[in-house]
């Protein structure tokens, strides 16, 4: 009898688990901007790299002295994934939660700090546990896609123009449209809010900023 309770609950155990992992991928607000942050600090990584020399594995002689073995190609090597993730989760400590727009206060996304009004900044405290959230967030989602990422970057499928609609829109499922769709919107919504704070007489409007993270946009 109790063989067969403890099989019960091992079963039952199983059923459950692929439900626990969806919840705990799920758990951090604005997750489509959250995700977007990983993969803009991705991106940063790739658009800084320099052209690296095969990596020389030819360590062995043969009877002759002639070295032998491979010559593997930087791009598609795993130390090359390695240096691109390493630490990634620690540039999570730029960001904050903010309005999606100042006057739009029942959205929010996650920003550059360094690009926010301090109108729009949270307190410190309420920052350092964001940030945090966010971090955890970042080694979550790596984790969770860690092969199908690495495969990725070392195919050329993940560069820094696919990077972040493969992992968000497409791999990790955190976004519903691509990024090119979300900053249309963004940058229609400012449009048309200059147009309503235009005065009368026909003065124009200072043009409202369409990026929320100032001069960096994710």
């Amino acid at each position: 009898m109790i063989l067969a309770r403890s099989l019960v609950v091992s079963l039952a155990a199983l059923v459950l688990l692929p439900c626990v992992e969806v919840v705990q991928g799920a758990w951090i607000d604005a997750r489509c901007s959250a995700c977007r942050a990983v993969a803009y600090e991705l991106n940063a990584r790739l658009e800084a790299e320099k052209p690296r020399n095969a990596i020389d594995m030819r360590h062995r002689l043969d009877k002759n002295g002639t070295r032998y073995g491979k010559l593997i190609d930087w791009q598609g090597s795993e130390l090359r994934v390695i240096e691109l993730l390493d630490s990634l989760c620690d540039r999570m400590k730029k960001y904050e939660l903010a309005a999606e727009h100042p006057e739009a206060h029942d959205t929010q996304r996650w920003a550059l700090s360094a690009g926010l009004a301090s109108s729009s900044k949270s307190s410190a405290q309420e920052t350092k546990q964001q940030r945090k959230q966010l971090e955890n967030y970042c080694h979550d989602l790596l984790e969770r896609h860690e092969e199908a990422l690495s495969q990725a970057l070392r195919n050329g499928e993940v560069t820094a123009e696919t990077g972040s609609d493969w992992l968000c829109l497409t791999t990790a499922r955190q976004c519903d449209k691509t990024l090119e769709a979300e900053e249309a919107e963004r940058a229609a919504w400012d449009v048309a809010q200059g147009a309503e704070a235009e005065p009368a007489g026909g003065v124009e409007a200072p043009a409202a900023p369409v990026q929320l993270e100032g001069t960096e946009e994710l």
